[in-house]
């Protein structure tokens, strides 16, 4: 049977490729033509809910629907969209996110957005792929009434060509747009239909996507790469979507985020329908009202999901939800992080061989897992397992059966979950308390038999066995041993053994810290085998697993090497090394597991022989043990659970013009102010403009009425348009908490003697979010890296002066002004701005004042000759 694991894989990495980028709207479709093709069809459809808690009561929802049959009310097959490669039209309203959520959750813009890419090939040009993008504008504008202007080209980059257009919607159109056309695409069976006209009225920040791109992977699987993947998605804030309940708890209901009455159902024809919800922080759950989740440790990492279907698109295997769901509900209270001080269970967790492979006749090896509570509470239902694949489980079974292997503590076992079969080892420990001696479970491979077999081998332990437990709230944790990699030959047991022991050491020499902390941690690894380790590379990491060692998050601290290690009989400092890192804890609250991968080159002996051992090399990592770290909130957030729990900056944002049609000066403003609760730099404001109306005065940039110079203008002559960049990573705009700036810069208007509308598009703030982690929606491919092509497409401007990419210290942040459209008037001549020869035009009243001394110099000159005469 094909791997569930590998298959859902399949789907998640399909479905959030694009999908969980932002969102659309559109405006007044007209009727197609008839024999357009207005359907984008894909034979597989996926689904998903993704809940993001929010702050003050919010949270955003976002709905995406990845596959099947969309009506996208344009004709696809025209000409103009030959050599497409990927289009977006996002359609938005509202600006200010900071009331309800962390960061901005979408990296579209009020308004309406179209994002369109050609590939270039052989005989098709930049120039053509150009003149596509225009003729498809057109084409969508006139099919959704909406007027899209050109915003900026860039290519070509990876032969891709991509323009970006903008048109504008008012609040009141986007929320029409949604109950007449969109919530039609987005469907009335499965997630798209929980999306209602009336969650969307209420919200105070939408947005709406549709987007279409090509299958270059080949996610179905069906071997063409050139059909389109449809994906429509909504996503919006729902204010007041956490309640509080009684006996303090607070309760979130997904029906009551959507506003919508009915069961939990999924699309029949879906192969993937999951809903996800995140918070931030730990909680305690009331089980009892809670709806259960497939997540593993959700109370303690904040993730919860809910696997409602899933279908191999290969026919072999089809889960859904067992029960009828009524509403998924989570029902909580903050965590009782005193608790921590007097109750709580730390399980720690080793993993090691006897004998060591130091030579000689060996005819057996026995791995012990040993686990010890050091805490100062019993760790309740405790239990480790080792997963197995499936070929190892028969062999293990059989091997067990004719008496080569025995178990102490272990038993081989086989179940079902939602994803699938499971094979595992396990060794269920039951209660552990702080007195109780080392639990242990032994197992042993014997050949001791009547011949030698004398046919080297390696036994991998890759990842030590996971041990999961609770505390006496219920609350699960989980450490993992070490893993290793032990060689064996019973002639001559020869070979590189390593094995690791990582330990943390917090301020408090506890297991739980608190974010901002430092803490040191310290890896020590040594070769217990008679052969040395070359080349070894160490990475100490943060992650959290589930209970199958899966992997949910994983993130890089820090990177040792070390060229060689000895091995036995050289003395013990030969044979070991310690590395040591600090690390400053931003990650947000609950259970984290620290670690290290360990990756080496060693040898063992293959075959033994009077004449001379053969010697085989091998490369291989290893994990060292996964030491559990519970990370508290900063002290002034515990308990408020309306507020994100890690310092972060948040800004609100607002533009004007100011137009002086004497003069045809245009002062640009922006107001920007720091309301979240850590300071933050401002990378880059990006602005757009047509080049055929205005033009950038040089040296006019001012911020808080001082001359900034930090200051790049990048034009495309192709398109007739410019964009103005102020602040880069070396000088940014620096912003302290409760700080504004105000950012101005002038354009002189190079249109003469006419009246016409100019639109200033949508400015982008590209701003540091902080040293803290984020709570982001899923991107593509489970990080920020784009699809080829895709970063310009994100955030609006081009490669060319990306210059700030995430690290541990930045994490570069995306919000967006509201587009501004003025009439300006040039009837008289504008100044021709520095450089030129300075004229001044006289004011109307001046004029006046001119005439009338020149009425009166005729008259006194008059009356003078009347005299004379």
């Amino acid at each position: 049977m094909r791997n569930v694991k590998a298959q859902i894989l399949i789907a998640t990495l399909a479905l959030f490729l694009i999908a969980n980028a932002p969102i659309l709207a559109m405006a007044h479709a007209a009727q197609p033509a008839q024999g357009e093709n207005t359907v984008v069809s894909y034979n597989i459809l996926m689904e998903s809910i993704d809940i993001l808690y929010g702050e003050n009561g919010a949270v955003a929802a976002v709905v995406n629907v990845v596959g099947g049959n969309v009506t996208v009310g344009f004709d696809i097959g025209d000409s103009a969209f030959q050599h497409l490669e990927f289009l977006w039209i996002s359609f938005g309203k509202g600006l200010d996110w900071s009331r309800y959520i962390h960061k901005p959750l979408w990296r579209f813009p009020a308004g309406v957005q179209l994002v369109i890419a050609y590939r270039l090939t052989f005989g098709f040009t930049e120039d053509d792929a150009i003149q596509n993008a225009f003729r498809a504008a057109k084409i969508i504008g006139a099919a959704y009434g909406i007027d899209l202007r050109v915003m900026w080209e860039e290519g070509p980059v990876n032969n891709l060509v991509t323009l970006i257009f903008y048109g504008l919607m008012s609040e009141e159109e986007f929320d029409t747009f949604f109950e007449n056309h969109f919530s039609t695409i987005l469907g009335n069976e499965g997630f798209g239909s929980y999306v209602t006209v009336q969650a969307i009225r209420d919200s105070p920040y939408a947005r709406l996507l549709l987007a279409i791109f090509r299958d270059n992977e080949d996610i179905n699987q069906n071997g063409d790469r050139t059909e389109f993947v449809p994906v429509v998605s909504a996503g919006f804030i729902a204010e007041n979507a956490v309640i509080p309940d009684e006996e303090g708890f607070y309760r979130i209901s997904l029906n009551n985020i959507f506003k919508r009455t009915g069961d939990i159902t999924w699309n029949p024809a879906s192969h993937f329908s999951i809903i996800k919800v995140k918070i931030p922080f730990p909680v305690i759950l009331d089980k009892n009202e809670s709806t259960p989740t497939n997540s593993s440790f959700p109370a303690v990492t904040g993730r919860y999901e809910y696997y409602l279907h899933l279908k191999d698109p290969f026919g072999e295997w089809e889960y859904s939800w067992p029960t009828p769901l009524e509403d998924i509900i989570i029902r909580f209270k903050p965590y009782n992080y005193t608790e921590l001080a007097t109750r709580f269970p730390v399980i720690t967790a080793k993993f090691y061989a006897e004998p060591c492979p130091f030579g000689g006749e060996q005819t057996y090896v026995s791995f012990v897992l040993e686990v010890q509570n050091i805490g100062n509470a019993i760790a309740y239902h405790t239990r480790a397992i080792i997963p197995l694949e499936k070929e190892d489980y028969y062999i293990l079974s059989y091997l067990e059966e004719i008496g080569i292997l025995s178990l102490e503590g272990w038993k081989l076992r086989h179940i079902r979950t939602p994803e699938g079969e499971r094979f595992l080892l396990i060794f269920r420990i039951g209660d552990l308390s702080p007195e109780d001696p080392p639990a242990k479970a032994i197992i042993t491979l014997d050949v001791s038999g009547p011949e030698q077999i004398n046919d080297g081998i390696l036994i991998p332990f890759p990842f030590g066995p996971l041990v999961s437990y609770r505390d006496e709230r219920g609350i699960k944790y989980t450490v993992a041993a070490n893993g290793m990699v032990y060689p064996f030959n019973d002639v001559d047991n020869n070979g590189t053994f390593i094995i690791p022991k990582l330990e943390v050491v917090t301020p408090n020499n506890t297991s739980y810290v608190e974010v901002g902390s430092t803490v040191t941690i310290r890896l020590n690894i040594t070769n217990y085998g008679a052969m040395p380790a070359e080349n070894i590379n160490v990475t100490i990491i943060r992650a959290v697993i589930d209970e199958s060692g899966r992997i949910i998050e994983m993130k890089p601290i820090d990177w040792f090497h070390v060229d060689r290690l000895e091995g036995y009989p050289e003395s013990i400092e030969n044979c070991s090394a310690l590395f040591e890192a600090v690390y400053k804890v931003r990650v947000r609250p609950g259970m984290h597991l620290v670690g290290a991968l360990i990756e080496y080159k060693g040898g063992y002996t293959k075959y033994a022989s009077p004449s001379g051992n053969t010697v085989e090399e091998f490369q291989t990592m290893i994990t060292s043990n996964l030491v559990s770290m519970f990370v508290l909130p900063p002290y002034i957030a515990r308990g408020n659970i309306f507020r994100y729990p890690l310092p972060h900056a948040e800004l609100i944002v607002n533009k004007t013009l100011e137009v002086d049609n004497e003069t045809g000066v245009i002062t640009v403003r922006l107001n920007i102010t720091n309301v979240g609760d850590y300071p933050t730099r401002i990378i880059h404001v990006v602005d757009y403009w047509n080049m055929s109306q205005v033009a950038f005065i040089e040296g006019s940039v001012k911020v808080n009425n001082e001359t900034f110079t930090a200051v790049h203008v990048h034009t495309n002559e192709k398109i007739d348009m410019m964009y103005v960049v102020i602040g880069t990573e070396r000088y940014p705009i620096e912003l302290g908490i409760n700080e504004s700036v105000i950012i101005e810069y002038q354009l002189n208007v190079t249109l003469r003697n006419t009246t016409f509308e100019l639109l200033s598009n949508p400015a982008v703030i590209l701003y540091d979010f902080g040293p803290y982690e984020m709570l982001e929606e899923e991107q593509p491919a489970g990080g920020r890296e784009e699809r080829e092509g895709e970063s310009e497409v994100f955030i609006m401007y081009s490669k060319s002066i990306r210059m700030l990419q995430e690290t541990a210290e930045s994490q570069p942040v995306e919000t967006f002004t509201q587009a501004v459209i003025t009439v300006i008037s040039t009837i008289l001549p504008p100044s021709p701005g520095p450089g030129g020869e300075e004229v001044t035009l006289p004011s109307p009243r001046r004029l006046l004042f001119v005439l009338l001394i020149a009425i009166l110099a005729v008259i006194i000159a008059t009356i003078a000759m009347v005299r004379r005469k």
